[in-house]
């Protein structure tokens, strides 16, 4: 299929220039050509990733354009653009011709009009449409076919907008886009919009009505009266906004439709030889010598399977005849097929099995008495302990659980392979990387189910055989594809000594859930909401008049420009009221600040935690968070849905949640918590002697160090030292830098300077391994850990100097930070072998893990084994490295660990 790919220019430029700031390339000749290396780079990059048949890349014209007639204030506001972007632009396009590649622009239309008319053309002939950009305006044009593709802020990694994605960002669907843009309305482009409606408020009413019409057929019915007055004033505004917005009545669509050429966008076999002589003249050594000579290879082509040695196995017979013929081999991909994400509500409606390439069986489950047959034999068969593969496994595990069939053990779970071998930001679903790795394109949920109101059981059970018998096929070749892999990067004791075997313990996690009090929860939410509205009202007599709390601008503008305090900061957007403008204020004495940081801590307990959390209990009283596996780079696991992990730990407020989590009845929650567990694998890396003294000698490691960083006797140190001490320990791990040292404990630059440079000469070892080790880093391009895992680092190769202090910060934290959550991954199956060995088959009904957050464990254990448990655990975990060497480093872990022990009745008490 031909695909064609539309460079939005101007989003681009942009978007480069402020991002190199004051640190732009400059040539020998000290011209900036910042745009021209970052803009070819970014085009070079597409065509690796994406491999298009067609490209082409929009800009705007000079001058006023057809929407300058229906509306002269259009765009009238607009700031001239920077002197170096008009500078460099022709120059770019210059460029962009000469090597080869296609210029879209046409006088009187914006770079928006082309953009759209191009994926109108290209979709009529049959091409699948990719169009890079920053500007959520165009998102209105994703449609079956074309997706919307931007950079992530800060990130090299893409994020593709299809149809799904774009309601999972903004909950509505690429067709409501317009509407939504024409409430809203934009002030850089001068587009009024409906006056005092914003990017929330439209945002709810095209949620809720569908579209403008219907919101202006039941305007009657909008709770708010304010608002409702606001659309019937604005009719005239929004129909004046949507004719400048909606690209589907763009001029350029009828105008232009026939001029355009699409065979003459197809991407270049070679690169221009005046191109190539351009980047010579503008000293682009880099970039010429990247491309000068590469062919593009074309597009990929994907590979197709044969669905005819896919089975159906729809009888008792036929499960029989599998299970004997699946008994034949050692490694078996699974994958379940079901009527939902959630455990709770879902139903089971299939299983598919592979064990070679291009074969695949599926089992039909919809019938209740075969169900019941497949798992009696299933069961058994999990018996002969089968190397079993999957994608996302921790799924498949719950769903089978659910069923009375318990995989002991998960031999290989591809998506966590790709993660250990893959890079950053790399998508890890099993249709992205057929698609990168196999040159696959499998058949997606969505193409199947076209309608959200239905799941996979109202489909043919052909068509549902043949979606499934493809996963679990495309699952084993990325098994094929990963396992030499896993050898080839040393991978192997990482893998199948702590991913795979913690696998099972995540899921019984997932499967246990935490118990929360829910008539607590209700009694909290009432007392907050009274709060609020008590504080609410203080601050609109404080005002002099009621206002949208939530709204920034208008918070300014009581602020600032009613009540006249000083003004702070201020932003891209105006006049800043973030948390440390409204702390200032709080602390120079003005009420109002202080009351609407109070009203910020509660809105936020109420929005963030309370409801949600209610809303997140199940049937059983508990909440079932998910705990992933492969998302986080450093190796550390994450909480999600709900996050388990960010809830306050000191604070009032935060203490208040944590009242409102239980243990069962006739159990207590046990934590166990290693005590200073970074700095302990930083002692270990840089065997530093004076930290290793301390933590062998059972030291307080902070008051340790304040003795020796201020000369004086441990008795004598005070808390202030402590705390000075502590503040460097753990910032020397994130590369903490003078400045932010000083405004951290509120104390002159010199005197942080001076603390830093008496840190490093008290532990000398310290500041020569964190030199030596991030050299290797940026040498080689990836920070590693105790048990081998790998993270490249992109930052390495940029010749930006912030960027490369960056990535040396981050390849310290992901040796120290992953090391961490290595040992406690090992903690995690180590405690549960054991609890499996004091308790056997009643593990459960005695001892359950719930939790981990970051360096601690939380149990629910029965009142009556907690003093055993807790010393049986407590040696479990500090033992857990004894004798353990780095498969990198070659040195045997040598620093004691030490886990603090606490037991309550609710999640605050431990």
């Amino acid at each position: 299929m031909n695909h064609l790919c539309i460079i939005d220019a101007h989003s681009f430029i942009y978007k480069f220039y402020f991002t190199v700031g004051k640190r732009p390339f400059i040539n020998s000749k000290n011209q900036d050509v910042t745009l021209l290396h970052m803009f070819t780079q970014k085009v070079l990059s597409i065509l690796s990733k994406y491999r298009p048949t067609h490209i082409v890349i929009a800009f705007d014209e000079k001058g006023p354009t057809f929407r300058n007639e229906i509306y002269p204030k259009y765009k009238a506001n607009r700031d001239k653009a920077p002197e170096e972007i008009n500078r460099q632009t022709p120059i770019l396009k210059e460029l962009l011709s000469a090597l080869g590649f296609a210029i879209l622009s046409c006088q009187g239309y914006e770079a928006d009009d082309m953009i759209a008319l191009a994926t109108k053309v290209a979709l009529e002939d049959g091409f699948e449409v990719s169009i890079f950009t920053q500007d959520k305006d165009l998102l209105q044009l994703v449609q079956t076919g074309v997706k919307v593709i931007s950079m992530k802020k800060g990130e090299d990694a893409d994020i593709v907008y299809d149809e799904r994605m774009v309601e999972k960002v903004w909950q509505i669907k690429p067709s409501q886009i317009v509407d939504f843009l024409t409430l809203m309305g934009d002030s850089s482009d001068n587009i009024p919009g409906v006056r005092g409606i914003g990017e929330k408020t439209a945002l709810e009413l095209i949620k809720k009505y569908s579209n403008i019409d219907q919101l202006l057929n039941y305007i009657h019915t909008i709770p708010s009266t304010s608002t409702a007055q606001k659309l019937k004033d604005g009719i005239e505004d929004i129909k004046l906004s949507k004719s400048l917005v909606d690209l589907s009545q763009s001029k350029a669509l009828i105008d232009l439709k026939d001029k355009i050429d699409i065979e003459s966008w197809k991407v270049p076999e070679s690169f221009g030889e005046k191109g190539l002589e351009m980047l010579l003249q503008y000293e682009l050594k880099q970039l010429y010598e990247t491309i000068s000579g590469l062919k593009y290879e074309g597009p990929y082509e994907y590979n197709r399977i044969d669905p005819s040695d896919y089975h159906l196995i729809d009888s008792k017979d036929k499960i029989e005849q599998l299970f004997k013929y699946l008994s034949g081999f050692e490694y078996i991909t699974i994958d379940t097929e079901t009527t939902g994400l959630d455990l709770e509500e879902l139903d089971i409606i299939g299983a598919s099995f592979c064990a070679n390439e291009k074969e695949a069986f599926y089992v039909d489950l919809r019938n209740d008495s075969l169900r019941e047959f497949f798992f009696i034999k299933f069961q058994k068969f999990l018996r002969e302990n089968k190397k079993l593969i999957g994608q996302n496994m921790k799924f498949d595990y719950k769903v089978l659980k659910k069923y009375g069939a318990t995989m002991k053990t998960v031999f290989f779970d591809t998506m966590i392979a790709a993660m250990l071998c893959g890079y950053e930001g790399e998508k890890l679903s099993m249709d992205d990387l057929a698609e990168k790795y196999l040159r696959y394109k499998t058949v997606h949920y969505e193409d199947i189910v076209k309608d959200k109101n239905k799941n996979l059981a109202d489909y043919p059970v052909e068509q549902v055989k043949d979606y499934s018998c493809e996963d679990a096929d495309i699952t084993f070749r990325l098994y094929n594809f990963y396992r030499p892999k896993i050898i080839e990067n040393g991978f192997e004791k990482l893998f199948y000594n702590i991913e795979m075997p913690l696998l099972p313990i995540l899921s019984e996690m997932e499967l246990e859930g935490i118990l929360i009090d829910r008539q607590y929860f209700e009694m909290l939410d009432k007392k907050v909401t009274t709060e609020l509205e008590k504080i609410k009202n203080d601050i609109f007599q404080l005002a002099g008049e009621p206002f949208l709390l939530n709204s920034p601008k208008q918070l300014a503008v009581i602020l600032f420009e009613k009540l006249k305090l000083p003004v702070l900061k201020k932003t891209k957007t105006g006049l800043s009221t973030d948390e440390d403008v409204l702390e200032e204020l709080a602390e120079k004495g003005y009420e109002i600040a202080k009351k609407i940081l109070i009203f910020r801590k509660y809105d936020k307990l109420k929005g963030t935690y309370i409801i949600p959390l209610m809303r997140y209990q199940k049937k059983d009283g508990r909440i079932h968070t998910t705990f992933k596996q492969a998302y986080v780079a450093t190796g550390r696991l994450s909480s999600a849905d709900p996050n388990l992990q960010n809830i306050p730990a000191f604070d009032e407020l935060g203490i208040s949640i944590r009242k409102g989590f239980i243990p069962e009845n006739h159990f207590k929650f046990v934590s166990f918590d290693y005590s200073q567990i970074e700095l302990r694998v930083l002692a270990y890396f840089a065997q530093e002697p004076n930290l290793l003294n301390a933590f062998n000698s059972g030291f307080d490691i902070h008051s340790n160090t304040a003795s020796i960083l201020f000369k004086k006797k441990l008795e004598d140190v005070s808390e202030y030292d402590r705390k000075i001490a502590k503040t460097i320990n753990f910032g020397v791990i994130y590369g903490l830098s003078p400045f932010g040292l000083k405004q951290q404990l509120g104390i002159s630059q010199a005197e942080a300077q001076m603390f830093i440079n008496n840190y490093f000469a008290t532990y000398s070892s310290l500041k020569s391994y964190i030199e030596s080790y991030c050299n290797l880093c940026e040498s080689r391009g990836y920070a590693d850990t105790f048990f081998g895992r790998k993270r490249y680092i992109s930052k390495f190769a940029s010749n930006n100097k912030t960027d490369k202090d960056a990535a040396r910060r981050v390849a310290l934290n992901t040796q120290i930070q992953g090391t961490a959550a290595e040992i406690m991954k090992k903690g995690m199956i180590d405690v549960m072998a054991a609890v499996s060995e004091m308790y056997s088959e009643e593990s459960r009904e005695k001892a359950r893990l719930l939790l981990q957050v970051h360096d601690e464990l939380i149990f629910e254990v029965r009142e009556d084994i907690v003093e055993p448990f807790q010393k049986r655990i407590e040696k479990v975990l500090e033992d857990v490295m004894i004798g353990q060497s780095s498969a990198i480093y070659k040195t045997t872990w040598n620093v004691p660990l030490v886990v603090h022990v606490t037991t309550g009745d609710n999640w605050a008490e431990i």
